[in-house]
């Protein structure tokens, strides 16, 4: 029996965290765990191809739901369970009062624009709240009202 599991860990905090944990119980369960950190959709590749064995997080069905659908094009997939419900989308920073925001549709308020910093910060390209948020800019018309959507890391967001 081969007791090595290569863990596909997609390369933000939170899924970090949850790949410590299923690594510490690998662990006491005998299995010696290798660790490959890589963008969401890398990491369904890498698990398509067999260079991992297994994934640590996915927004399923959502967010990663298209890139499992492409693995099980090819390998037999079984999820495991569910920790990430509601997801989160975006969130408005705490010097713009709560009672002004409360949908995206906010957003185009006067008042609301001449507070914010126009620049809505993503997280890389492949994940699903990247592709969610570019829809979301150009059904509510955020970008004709001074809004730019960028794709980053954790990085180059601004701690608040």
């Amino acid at each position: 029996m081969d007791k090595k599991i290569t863990l596909g860990v997609t390369d933000l905090s939170f899924h970090r965290v949850t790949a410590s944990l299923l690594t510490h119980l690998l662990n006491d369960m005998g299995f010696e765990v290798q660790r490959q950190y890589s963008p969401h959709q890398e990491n369904f590749q890498k698990l398509k191809t067999g260079e991992v064995d297994l994934l640590t997080s996915a927004w399923l069905p959502s967010s990663h739901g298209m890139y499992k659908e492409d693995v099980e094009q090819v390998v037999s997939l079984t999820t495991l369970g569910l920790h990430y419900e509601p997801y989160a989308l975006w969130g408005v920073p705490d010097y713009v009062p709560q009672a002004a925001v409360s949908q995206v549709s906010d957003l185009l308020k006067p008042e609301v624009i001449s507070k914010v910093n126009p620049i809505i910060q993503g997280i890389n390209a492949g994940a699903g709240i990247s592709r969610f948020s570019v829809a979301m800019m150009q059904a509510y018309g955020l970008s004709e009202a001074g809004y730019t959507f960028l794709t980053g890391t954790e990085e180059v967001m601004p701690i608040i």
